[in-house]
């Protein structure tokens, strides 16, 4: 009778793996918006649920279900004290960028690139030498047009590898 969080979480989950192909495409958006609404529940009745959801949202990403993959992050992300917060910043806006990043500007979901870009942001305020977050927040604001802002990050990217030695710019001079 009565209800707990772990009942919607569990609701959610259920939802999520029958709205979804063994190859991790979407077969059912409606009952995936669903299930993401009943993980929501969980989340905001017990906030450490969304410890539990890293895993998930990896999952999804592994399968190149980007979208999916970001509204999972983005749940996950709203326990700021989640022991999983770092990396599910980086994954969110990863996520959000390989979403949208092949689309043009009226297509694009403008308010989750600019999330993404907070989200990195996230990351570099928490571990300012970790490099790839200059670089994809330096794409995220090329695809939004924000040339100061990308060309700023870009240089931070160059300066973060060139910090490292020779050995980690040569390994990274494709990007």
């Amino acid at each position: 009778n009565k209800l707990i969080a772990r009942d919607f979480y569990y609701l959610g989950l259920a939802k999520l793996k029958k709205s979804t192909a063994a190859d991790g495409k979407i077969t059912d958006a409606t009952q995936m918006n669903s299930g993401l609404e009943d993980v929501k529940k969980a989340i905001e009745m017990e906030p450490t649920t969304a410890n539990e959801l890293n895993e998930l949202g990896k999952k999804y990403f592994s399968s190149k279900s980007y979208g999916v993959a970001a509204s999972i992050f983005e749940l996950a992300l709203s326990n700021p004290n989640s022991k999983n917060s770092l990396e599910d910043n980086i994954y969110y806006g990863l996520c959000v960028y390989t979403e949208n990043k092949s689309k043009d500007a009226a297509s694009m979901d403008k308010v989750a690139m600019d999330k993404a870009d907070k989200a990195m942001d996230n990351v570099i305020v928490a571990k300012p030498d970790y490099q790839e977050a200059y670089l994809y927040k330096a794409r995220i604001n090329n695809s939004l047009e924000k040339d100061d802002i990308m060309a700023v990050n870009y240089q931070k990217y160059v300066e973060t590898i060139s910090a490292k030695g020779a050995e980690e710019t040569t390994k990274n001079k494709a990007k």
